[in-house]
């Protein structure tokens, strides 16, 4: 059986999650005595040595958690495979190893790996209604939808606002104006719910959510800012596809956008005609020089202007596919 185990995976929370149940149930039965965390940072490679090389004390086993993967040469890799005690077990905890290092190559071929991706969306949702019970409360229908539109579908932000609506909503059931009045959508995740929503085909949804966006208090400049944002995004999974990319996690990793929002937009990136890309970016930049040359008025007596440009711009993106 394999004494190394490696834990990755975009899914940081499972992954999270189950390195904590590692760590409770050994020590449990091995002892905090037995137990030692080291960075792959800061550890020197005698040091990393002098921890996997010796016996566990008055227990069956010995367990180090090494946060990332050190830089080693091929070399040390090696070394380390071969002389880790015989009672040690090494859990690596890494979610992105670069494949591209000597030493990641050599370890990977002697560890056990345990990848925890993103779930489906129709998981998220029941596990958010377990997470819900687990803190003494319920979502009314749709509810627990509507907190997935509103924060994304990070599981450890979802985690938490769930907590949070634990602790303050009176009768013990989550409704919609609970999720409204307590919880802040980031423009980050409210930017990859509007692309989500363009690129699924929801238009008229998209225009609404938009709205919802400034009803809440955020201001035409910063929506549009978001959009920006939202365009030079989708432009990068455009030129990934295009260049034969297909996985979502490379493109996701690559581009940094949202591993979801990446694998909901490839399908609309592979049916887009290059030109009409080139179409939208020229819109969107024509809007946005004419917003901050005078162009078009945009101020917070009289934002007609650019929420007609708003919407435009939204209905451009939509009819462009």
């Amino acid at each position: 059986m394999s004494q190394i185990f490696l834990f990755t995976g975009e899914n940081r929370f499972q992954l999270l999650q189950e390195k904590k149940r590692w760590i409770a149930g050994f020590v449990e039965k091995h002892g905090e005595e037995n137990l030692q965390r080291l960075d792959a940072r800061s550890v020197e490679f005698r040091s990393l040595m002098d921890e996997v090389s010796s016996a566990p004390f008055l227990a069956e086993k010995r367990l180090i958690v090494l946060e990332g993967i050190p830089k080693l040469e091929k070399e040390q890799a090696e070394i380390l495979v071969s002389e880790i005690h015989p009672q040690v077990l090494l859990l690596i905890v890494e979610p992105k190893p670069d494949k591209r290092f000597t030493s990641v190559k050599t370890l990977l071929k002697h560890v056990e790996t345990k990848s925890f991706a993103p779930l489906p969306r129709e998981q998220i949702l029941s596990w958010m209604q377990q997470s819900a019970q687990e803190h003494g409360v319920s979502f009314t229908p749709k509810a627990d939808m509507h907190l997935l539109d509103v924060v994304g579908e990070d599981q450890e932000i979802l985690s938490q606002e769930i907590a949070k609506l634990a602790m303050y909503i009176p009768a013990g059931i989550i409704e919609k104006t609970h999720i409204d009045d307590l919880v802040v959508s980031s423009t980050e995740q409210a930017g990859w719910h509007l692309m989500d929503l363009l690129a699924s085909y929801q238009t008229e949804a998209a225009l609404q959510f938009a709205r919802k966006i400034l009803d809440r208090g955020e201001s035409p400049q910063a929506l549009w800012n978001m959009m920006l944002w939202m365009m030079s995004s989708y432009a990068s999974i455009y030129a990934a596809v295009e260049q034969g990319q297909t996985n979502p996690a490379t493109i996701s990793s690559t581009t940094g956008v949202n591993f979801t929002t990446v694998r909901t937009m490839i399908p609309l990136a592979r049916s887009m005609k290059k030109e009409q890309l080139v179409a939208l970016v020229e819109q969107f930049t024509r809007a946005d020089i004419d917003m901050k040359t005078g162009g078009i008025r945009s101020t917070a007596e009289a934002p007609q202007e650019v929420l007609a440009l708003i919407d435009q711009c939204l209905l451009s993106f939509a009819v462009s596919r």
